[in-house]
């Protein structure tokens, strides 16, 4: 895979932090023999814990699943991946595979250090969805594979922590990769629970004025901690709780609406950037403008929300700009400026 040559730009998500998923579709599959040393007495969907016995060395009476190991950690580490271990039902092009590495260097910073994490075996059957105490965390594996395998591997650099989750499954002939996800773990230097316990001491700051922080906090806890498809952890429906009783998105929207004026945008979310929390505003124009009156633009709807004292905290503002016919939820095709403050 050729090196990336262009610098990458700071990625921007509204409800995820950097976030991508390819998921296998169903595909049925006869159990593996390793199901039955691995789990040998039991009925029900579990979870074992594969402990190393030495850096990432796994003792483990399959050869190709060791080796599988091993080089999809090389590769990450090397920022490459060979799409032949990817499940055929995966189909996934060299262009997506540049597209997470992107997003993971710009999350950790451009040198980082790999590592396993977690590595488990999980007994799919009656059920899809195992709990492993250990995490703890419910994993939801992959339809009509008995025995899988959920590699989570730690990317650390400068910046941030990330984690790569796999899920691994033998296709008949050997083990390939059936799901694939890279997330941002921390934010800030705070992970998930981190920003949780922000959230619940700026709550209590925040009793009689509109929770501003307190929601942009929780934000961030469910951007880290989100697992989407392939699992859950029991945080997240402590942060969903306090959520609930915080701050809606149609009160947020309000609050960002008043200090904007006549400013309408079509979309609102808080956004992460390297110096703090920040807005990612996305606004429809009949007709696509230069350079400068876009940025004069984004400067104008800078300039009324440094003025607002309920947005103090923020760092900058993300003005996205779209064609009358493009979806709100994405960057339209003239891009974006930022703003910092």
């Amino acid at each position: 895979m050729k090196k990336r040559k262009k610098a990458v730009p700071p990625v921007w998500q509204s409800r995820k932090a950097c976030l991508l998923l390819f998921l296998l579709p169903s595909y049925g599959s006869v159990a593996h023999p390793l199901v039955n040393t691995l789990f040998p007495v039991t009925s029900s969907s579990t979870c074992t814990l594969i402990e190393s016995q030495k850096l990432h060395a796994y003792s483990l009476p399959d050869p190709d699943l060791v080796s599988k190991l091993k080089r999809i950690r090389e590769g990450i580490q090397n920022r490459t991946l060979d799409r032949t271990l990817f499940h055929p039902r995966l189909p996934i092009q060299e262009a997506e595979l540049e597209k997470i590495f992107a997003v993971e260097t710009e999350v950790v910073g451009q040198k980082h250090e790999v590592s396993d994490y977690r590595l488990w075996a999980l007994h799919t059957e009656p059920t899809t969805q195992v709990h492993c105490p250990d995490e703890p965390i419910t994993i939801e594996g992959l339809y009509g594979y008995p025995l899988q395998f959920a590699y989570w591997i730690q990317s650390s650099g400068d910046k941030n922590l990330g984690r790569f989750f796999l899920l691994l499954v033998h296709d008949h002939k050997e083990w390939r990769i059936g799901a694939f996800r890279f997330q941002q773990w921390t934010y800030l230097e705070k992970n998930a629970q981190g920003w949780l316990q922000e959230a619940q001491q700026r709550e209590k700051q925040e009793k009689n004025q509109v929770p501003l922080q307190t929601f942009f906090a929780l934000d961030v806890a469910q951007k880290l901690i989100a697992g989407e498809a392939l699992f859950t952890m029991p945080a997240q429906k402590e942060i969903q709780t306090l959520a609930a009783t915080t701050l809606s998105q149609g009160q947020f929207e309000t609050q960002v609406q008043q200090a904007l004026g006549t400013l309408h945008p079509v979309y609102m979310a808080p956004a992460l950037s390297p110096e703090g929390h920040a807005l990612l505003l996305r606004f429809v124009l009949p007709q696509e403008l230069a350079a400068p009156e876009i940025r004069k633009h984004c400067e104008d709807v800078q300039g009324k929300l440094r003025k607002a004292p309920a947005f103090a905290f923020l760092r900058g503002v993300r003005c996205g700009y779209l064609k009358p016919q493009e979806p709100h939820n994405r960057d339209g095709i003239w891009g974006s400026v930022y703003v910092g403050f």
